[in-house]
């Protein structure tokens, strides 16, 4: 009994010294990965006003456009860094835009 509970203890300490290990290691990563990749999830813009769109950071990307329904309706190539598409010839309603990753819901009224 009193061996079972060392060897319980010491595989208890084993992996709670792997788990620190490891932590210490993720936290010695470049500096320089993590404002990369808080940058691209926060680089395309989206400021709506009624049907007008502005869009900031998305040059050459392709702005897609999605009903409630989930079905495409018009897909828009973005070709400068700051770009205002007017989506007045879609009737009222709700809307989905998205650009690559980032996504933000609209209603045109």
């Amino acid at each position: 009994m009193n061996r079972r509970f060392y060897i319980i203890i010491s595989i208890i300490m084993m992996l709670a010294t792997a788990q620190v290990s490891m932590a210490q290691d993720m936290q010695k990563q470049p500096e320089m990965q993590k404002p990369q990749i808080e940058s691209e999830m926060q680089a395309v813009e989206f400021t709506v006003s009624n049907s007008n769109v502005h869009i900031k950071n998305a040059a050459n990307k392709v702005l897609e456009v999605y009903n409630l329904a989930g079905v495409k309706v018009s897909t828009i190539r973005i070709d400068s860094e700051d770009k205002n598409v007017e989506l007045g010839n879609l009737p009222k309603g709700c809307y989905i835009l998205k650009i690559d990753k980032t996504a933000r819901k609209i209603c045109i009224k």
